[in-house]
């Protein structure tokens, strides 16, 4: 009898997650700045809150109204994800942020991309690695989409700035979430069911 060793080991496998995170997932996605997934070893839990950053923000916010936009980028992605996820019929009952800014944007955008992405996984036994790249590349053709479009439109530089600071949190949002995931999925015994083949 041949046994699936990855199914097996999810230590094994989600080592095999964690190098592809941080070697090969920067490579998918769109180079808004420079992405350092070596420095995403803490929770995404564990970054600051959005009111702990909004000086940031004030100039931004003196020059124009760059809410709307980005309600629409995560509108967009929303959108995106439930076009490419059909069979999942769609995620119900995620909140929107109650403050539009780039990085609570962010947050919520790497959210509804974990939802999606957790159903395919653990639901539909779907490999995490395929899943990630697949999501990943859905981004980036949303986000180049989205961005060509304000582009077109002339969009003013500081509602730009905004946008680019958000896509930015989402990606670096979305390393640090599965080399996390990766990090807490390692823990996990090598064999869950040698403990009941024992015992019977």
């Amino acid at each position: 009898m041949i046994l699936n060793q990855i199914a097996l080991n999810p230590t094994v496998h989600y080592q095999s997650l964690a190098q592809h995170v941080q070697q090969q997932l920067p490579t998918l996605m769109i180079p808004v700045f420079k992405l350092d997934p070596t420095s995403a070893s803490r929770a995404v839990e564990e970054l600051p809150l959005d009111h702990e950053k909004s000086s940031e923000y004030i100039e931004l916010h003196t020059l124009v109204d760059y809410q709307p936009w980005l309600k629409h980028l995560y509108r967009q992605w929303q959108e995106a994800l439930i076009k490419s996820f059909t069979h999942l019929e769609g995620v119900k009952g995620l909140a929107e942020p109650d403050h539009w800014h780039p990085e609570s944007t962010a947050r919520a955008m790497n959210a509804l991309a974990l939802s999606y992405t957790g159903k395919l996984i653990y639901l539909l036994k779907q490999d995490p690695i395929t899943v990630v790249d697949r999501t990943t590349l859905l981004w980036r053709d949303t986000w180049q989409n989205f961005r060509h479009e304000l582009e077109h439109q002339q969009t003013k530089l500081p509602v730009l700035q905004a946008l680019d600071n958000t896509a930015h949190y989402f990606q670096q949002f979305w390393l640090e979430s599965w080399l996390h995931i990766a990090e807490l999925q390692s823990t996990l015994p090598s064999n869950p069911t040698e403990n009941n083949n024992k015992a019977s």
